[in-house]
């Protein structure tokens, strides 16, 4: 088990044998797609804990924001400051209530922006499969980074 974040702030950054054998070691992050595919740096099973509030408690806190709904695929990232750019859709929020749709933004940033602002995690804790298995209940981020297309 390796802890990458803490209360927001980044603990350790995952190492396959190729990145760890050049820094502090390997942290055992490498992962195959299938067996015709070299072991790539990745993890194979990572999760946000969740917390106490239900998503409509944390919806209900928000004065103005976005709730994103979908998420377009993030690509690899080697470290926590590495920048990229990601496609979603969502809604506007309005002192707690759910307003227009929003198509066309991108989340766009670093990892560390993004969990440094985490505020809250709620309790709805699922987990997709997407080259491993990575699972997160919905988050409430103070100061996202978006932008529109």
């Amino acid at each position: 088990r390796t802890v990458a974040v803490d209360r927001g702030v980044v603990v350790e950054i995952l190492r396959d044998l190729k990145a760890g054998a050049s820094e502090e070691g390997s942290t055992g992050n490498g992962i195959r797609g299938s067996f015709r595919e070299p072991p790539e740096l990745g993890p194979s099973n990572m999760f946000v804990n969740p917390g106490a509030s239900s998503p409509a408690d944390l919806q209900a806190s928000i004065r103005q924001g976005i709730r994103i709904s979908a998420l377009g695929r993030i690509p690899p990232l080697r470290d926590p400051d590495t920048p990229f750019a990601v496609p979603f859709s969502g809604r506007w929020i309005q002192s707690g209530r759910t307003e227009a749709p929003l198509a066309g933004g991108y989340l766009a940033g670093t990892l560390r922006e993004i969990l440094t602002e985490v505020e809250a995690a709620g309790s709805d804790f699922t987990f997709t499969h997407r080259r491993g298995s990575f699972g997160s209940p919905s988050l409430l981020v103070r100061r996202a980074p978006v932008r529109a297309s």
